[in-house]
Order: C-alpha cells, then sequence, then structure tokens
C-alpha cells in the first residue's frame, strides 16, 4: 500500500508543478497588461512645502545659480546639495507660453530674459526668469508648440531642472554622434551665472574715499549694495581713523558696524532706515517693516547675537557658496595683526542657519 501510495504521488507531482507554473504566468501577464509603462515626468502640480513642524522654521531657499543653454535643452541649475521643486506648471494662450513655478527657490538677480531662439526642432519667442513671490521663481516661455515641452529633473540630480524638446538628443543620441564621428555640441550658452566666490574674485583694494558718483543717482539695487561694500575691504579704524570716524560714525569715534552698513546702504542709493549708530534700530526697521527673513540673499543685512544681550552685529551678505555657506562685509570686524584695536572692513564666511544669527533685513 505505502509503495503504491508513493508511486501515485511521484506520477502526480509533475503535473501539479506545471499547473502551478501556468497559473503564476497567467497572472504576472495579467498584470504587466493592467499596469502599462507610464513616462517619467513630473506632476502638473504637488502638495506645498510645510515648515517642519517641530521647528516652525521656514525651509531653507534653494539659490539659481546658473541658467545654461545646452545640448538643445534649457537647464536651471542650483548648488549641490539643494533640490528644486516644481509646484505648478500649466500653459497660457495669446501668446502660447508656458508657465513653470519653482518652490522654495531663490534668484540672486531681479529677473533674467533670453532673446528669441529654438529648444531643439521647437522656436520660443522669449523665456523669463523672476521671483514671482518670497519662495517661488516662476519661468515663463513663449513658444507656439510650449505644451509639447518636457520638464524634468535629472536623476540623482534634484538640483538640475532641464526644459526640453521631444526630440532632443538624450545619451543614447549623443553617443552614436560621437561613435560616427558627427560634430559634438558647442559648449553651453550661459545665460545667467550667479556672483562667483568671493575666494576666487580679485582681491578688492580698500579705497579711501566715498564710491563713484554715479552710486548715488541711482536707485538702490542689491548689487550696488554688495559693490560699494567691497570697495571698502581693508579699510581699518588703527590705519585711517580720521576717514572711519568722519565717513561712516558722522564724526563720531565709536563702535561702527552699524554706522558702516547705513553709510554703504545710503551710498548705494539710499538706506531705507536713513543713517543709525544702532544694530537694535535696524532690526527693529526689519520687524516694523515686515522685511525679517529666515535666509539670506545678496545685500541682505545679517543681524549677530553673540551674547546674552543680543543685537552685537550687523554685517552685509556678499554671496552664497554652494556649500550652503555665505559671506558677509562688515565694518569694525577684527584687527590687523601688528595694529592697535579699532576694526577695519573685512569679509567673513558663516554657515546657512548659524545659531549666532537672528535673521536678515531686506533693505528693498
Amino acid at each position: 500500500m505505502t509503495a503504491m501510495t508513493h508511486r501515485f504521488r511521484r506520477t502526480c507531482a509533475n503535473p501539479i508543478r506545471l499547473l502551478g507554473m501556468l497559473a503564476l504566468l497567467v497572472v504576472l501577464g495579467g498584470n504587466a497588461q493592467a499596469m502599462p509603462p507610464v513616462p517619467m515626468q513630473l506632476p502638473d502640480s504637488s502638495p506645498p512645502i510645510q515648515a517642519p513642524i517641530a521647528t516652525n522654521q521656514a525651509l531653507p531657499l534653494n539659490p539659481i545659480a546658473s541658467v545654461q543653454l545646452i545640448n538643445q535643452e534649457l537647464r536651471l541649475i542650483s548648488p549641490p546639495g539643494t533640490q528644486l521643486l516644481v509646484k505648478n506648471r500649466f500653459v497660457l494662450p495669446n501668446p502660447t507660453r508656458l508657465v513653470v513655478d519653482i518652490d522654495q527657490a531663490l534668484l540672486p538677480e531681479k529677473a533674467i530674459q533670453l532673446p528669441s531662439g529654438t529648444l531643439g526642432p521647437m522656436p520660443y519667442t522669449t523665456i523669463r526668469l523672476g521671483q514671482f513671490d518670497a519662495t517661488t521663481v516662476r519661468l515663463v516661455i513663449e513658444s507656439p508648440q510650449a505644451d509639447k515641452l518636457n520638464i524634468s529633473l535629472g536623476r540623482g540630480t534634484n538640483h538640475v531642472l532641464r526644459v526640453y524638446a521631444p526630440e532632443a538628443p538624450g545619451l543614447a543620441s549623443r553617443f552614436f554622434q560621437r561613435m560616427m564621428g558627427r560634430p559634438q555640441p558647442k559648449n553651453p550658452q550661459i545665460a545667467y551665472n550667479a556672483p562667483p566666490s568671493p575666494y576666487t574674485a580679485t582681491d578688492y583694494r580698500p579705497n579711501f574715499g566715498p564710491p563713484p558718483l554715479s552710486y548715488s543717482a541711482t536707485p538702490l539695487n542689491r548689487m550696488k549694495i554688495v559693490d560699494v561694500a567691497r570697495s571698502q575691504l581693508g579699510v581699518s579704524k588703527a590705519e585711517a581713523r580720521e576717514y572711519v570716524n568722519n565717513s561712516y560714525s558722522l564724526g563720531k569715534d565709536q563702535a561702527w558696524c552699524a554706522d558702516f552698513v547705513s553709510t554703504v546702504l545710503n551710498w548705494a542709493g539710499g538706506s531705507p532706515w536713513g543713517h543709525t549708530s544702532l544694530v537694535r534700530d535696524i532690526y527693529d526697521w526689519g520687524i516694523s517693516h515686515q522685511r525679517i527673513k529666515p535666509f539670506p540673499e545678496p545685500g541682505d543685512i545679517a543681524i549677530f547675537r553673540f551674547s546674552v544681550s543680543g543685537f552685537d552685529h550687523t554685517a552685509i551678505v556678499e554671496s552664497l557658496l554652494p556649500d550652503q555657506s555665505f559671506t558677509t562685509i562688515g565694518g569694525n570686524e577684527g584687527t590687523r595683526s601688528g595694529n592697535a584695536p579699532g576694526g577695519m572692513v573685512q569679509r567673513n564666511r558663516y554657515p546657512v542657519g548659524d545659531p549666532r544669527i537672528l535673521g536678515y533685513i531686506a533693505p528693498l
């Protein structure tokens, strides 16, 4: 009886296994037909980014460091380690234009505009980029075929936003072009680059005198603020006490960091708070005018707290760096080796989110 049972089991085992494999293939085949491949593209909208509940602080902004036209596509690039987020995109008629809103982003320039050209085979009339609100950068591309333009983020490189036509050459096309000896794409056309790091730029020599008269005849803007501050780098009170007191401090011999900031803004087109020698006055102006910001951009005024009392120092934000730090130019900072105390105009570097910084004041 036992031998017959084993023989029956061996005889039935193979058909049972075969039926099981056929059933599995039917299930997998059905799933494959029910789930066709979905093209990789960004959704038309995504939920807004909220500040972390635990800290109730706004998320840091991601600066647009470069705008390039390369390989028949438009690229918006932020520093490595940041992430560009598309929160809205839509197409408008009359004229036909693609509108893309990038969330938690910052454009150091007031606006960028590119002349007419092509993205792959598709012509465009103009490309505009500007700060739509405090946390949103808006990209507008006017083109009769704006609805056919693709938007994507490179895999593993979410700090690069690409806008291209479907026929734009991809990686495989560029490989075959190289193998067939076809001419390589030209160097990228740089439409915009953020101000370079001050550590690679030419040193600025101290200018013992006010900046050019053209500054006082034009409206205040961020790059003028930075340029005027740079023109004073190296001015030392130990070497030029009379110049520091008369030019920055209205003839007074005193701590002069707030005097320096006020003077630079006045020279750059007009300080919105006039002239003050107190850091607390600048901070109070920012509070009363709703100009306090959690993230710096060039031309802002940083407020520092080094002691319990607070409001200890102020300086002008010069530039943002790819490693999530930024530089400032301030007066009455440190002393030059071998000289008597008194402070000087110098550059310093801080990480974004430094706990010693109370906030940043946007003067315009």
